[in-house]
């Protein structure tokens, strides 16, 4: 693997960690410690680069994600299993969906961590106590499948892609919700926008712009990230390298100054005022891309070898 600015001298790369297959490689808010999903499940240090403890909950973990403190930590299977974990050992606390429930995005929590919302690609979405496992909300969605929820960075809102199925033909198009949190639920405002093929999405910082990474089916396969101002909803767009096969994965800086994306040859940075490219890193199954809160870290998950670097370290000439 390797890093490499596109202008100007190769950068000098330390590499921090090496975590190994990581489907999944999320930082917990409090930038102390990552949790890797592969065939295992496994909690990582970052001081000190050591593996705390290491899991196999159920087979074939998918995703996880945590709660805005940190206190609280959801892992989902690929059948649609989807249990809380204690964030230390990595036990299972509370069963918050059975098995079989379908497959889906991520859970995402509340902004107080007590409710998670879940959904499957049959077009559900599901609002479940994050300790009791009880169901508050069962609400189908029109248009299709669920195929991506995403929080905010304070938690406060979610955004939620409905993408048609094969049965509605070429023409359907992709809806794109906000939803806002209550303390009785999730209220839920459709985008005046009707783009095709989303494949991942994020909130800026302030919660202001989304990053769409979408595809167009022409002549040639087009990949694209977007710049979606939430307010006017004037978009910015840039074509980019041919997105990854292993996973689709957008993600914002901590200054909201890059957004960055997997490509089928690795990683991709681009500065988010020019939408150029400014560096990248060549990585085979490339899946997933995270920075943490605090600005120290990127998580670059790969279905080969998946590592933890300092940003300063990614972009330092």
């Amino acid at each position: 693997m390797s890093i490499k600015k596109i202008a100007g001298r190769q950068p000098r790369i330390k590499q921090v960690l090496r975590i190994g297959p990581s489907y999944e490689l999320v930082i917990d808010p409090t930038c102390q410690r990552a949790l890797s999903v592969g065939r295992n499940i496994s909690l990582w240090d970052l001081p000190t680069g050591r593996r705390i403890v290491r899991s196999h909950p159920f087979s074939h973990p998918s995703y996880a994600n945590w709660s805005l403190d940190g206190r609280r930590l959801c892992l989902s299977s690929t059948s649609g299993e989807l249990v809380r974990l204690d964030v230390d050992s990595l036990k299972v606390v509370a069963q918050l969906l059975p098995y079989g429930s379908g497959e889906g995005p991520p859970a995402v929590f509340s902004p107080n961590g007590r409710r998670v919302l879940a959904a499957n690609w049959a077009g559900v979405l599901k609002i479940i106590d994050a300790d009791s496992g009880h169901k508050l909300l069962d609400h189908p969605m029109p248009g299709g499948m669920i195929a991506t929820l995403e929080s905010s960075r304070d938690a406060t809102r979610v955004a939620i892609v409905v993408s048609p199925t094969s049965a509605q033909g070429r023409s359907a198009r992709t809806s794109i919700y906000i939803g806002e949190w209550s303390d009785h639920g999730i209220k839920l405002k459709r985008l005046p926008l009707d783009p095709k093929n989303v494949d991942a999405l994020a909130f800026d910082g302030a919660g202001r712009r989304l990053a769409l990474l979408r595809w167009e089916q022409g002549r040639n396969l087009a990949s694209w990230i977007d710049q979606l101002d939430l307010t006017t909803f004037d978009i910015r767009s840039v074509r980019i390298p041919t997105l990854s096969l292993a996973g689709a994965t957008i993600a914002w800086d901590k200054d909201d100054r890059t957004i960055a994306i997997a490509g089928r040859d690795g990683f991709h940075f681009i500065a988010a005022d020019s939408m150029k490219e400014i560096a990248n890193a060549k990585m085979p199954y490339a899946c997933r891309v995270e920075f943490s809160r605090d600005g120290e870290w990127v998580a670059l998950g790969a279905w080969q070898n998946g590592v933890l670097r300092r940003v300063k370290d990614l972009f330092s000439a």
